[in-house]
């Protein structure tokens, strides 16, 4: 783990726990024993259906035109 991650929160420590030692770490390691941690990976083929669709013309010179490029 990254050292800047594993540093005390002085006065940025969560408000349950003012004067507990705690680092980034800690607090994503309470969270997770907390609730429990989820993960869940999206199907590949998803990417390809959040992707913007353009409807375009093809003109024969110059090509395409999306978002006023040629």
């Amino acid at each position: 783990m990254k050292v800047w991650k594993n540093r005390r929160l002085d006065q940025y420590a969560p408000a349950w726990d003012p004067g507990g030692r705690h680092s980034p770490n800690t607090l994503f390691a309470a969270a997770g024993a907390r609730d429990g941690i989820a993960l869940q990976i999206p199907d590949p083929s998803l990417y390809h259906l959040l992707l913007p669709a353009h409807f375009v013309k093809i003109h024969g010179r110059r090509g395409v035109k999306i978002g006023g490029l040629w």
